[in-house]
């Protein structure tokens, strides 16, 4: 089995790296992907970046389908939606280096309330590995009522515990979210060198 992917410019695979079949699959899809595909791993299992080669951006450990929608979500929506400041792909490329090990948390809240949804976001990056010199990535979504003050107090709260990290956002609009936010903060750790 050959999978041609001229066509494609990014690559999401969720597997169990503990069931080898699984593995193996992941392993040929990655096999036939180009160089230049962006390949995202949503791991159940150990989330072993080792068991990948150099041609994978980012591997995160997920525990339930709603981690997973939440850390797909995060990264898709970043790329295909419009907003006040936007990505693309090779932004998440230089973002998201070969082999990157990638934790994540999202936090939903209402903009009229908007420093509990701070102190929510706040504790909720405190349970992250805090790697000062690492990179981030924030994706924030809000409906059109969000305001640049708002914005800025959500990228000032990550960035006063990310102290030293690149940090790389995008505010994407959505009517649907009307006066509600959320926002899902990247934690990005290379821990394998390019092979």
């Amino acid at each position: 089995m050959r999978i041609d992917f001229q066509n494609t410019d990014a690559i999401f695979i969720v597997l169990n790296t503990n069931l080898e079949n699984e593995r193996n699959i992941a392993l040929k899809v990655i096999e036939d992907a180009k160089r230049n595909n962006f390949i995202g791993i949503f791991d159940t299992g150990n989330g072993d970046a080792e068991l990948f080669d150099s041609k994978i951006n980012f591997i995160t450990n997920c525990e339930t389908a709603e981690e997973i929608k939440i850390g797909l979500n995060g990264i898709v929506s970043s790329l295909i939606n419009e907003g006040l400041v936007n990505i693309d792909l090779d932004d998440l490329k230089v973002l998201f280096e070969k082999t990157s090990k990638v934790s994540f948390v999202s936090e939903v809240g209402e903009l009229k309330d908007i420093e509990t949804f701070l102190e929510n976001l706040k504790s909720k990056l405190e349970t992250l590995q805090k790697n000062k010199d690492g990179r981030v990535f924030i994706n924030i979504t809000g409906g059109p009522e969000i305001s640049l003050h708002q914005i800025r107090d959500i990228v000032e709260v990550v960035s006063n515990i990310f102290e030293k990290a690149t940090i790389i956002w995008c505010c994407l609009l959505n009517p649907e979210y009307e006066e509600s936010i959320e926002v899902t903060v990247y934690e990005i750790v290379q821990e394998h060198s390019q092979l």
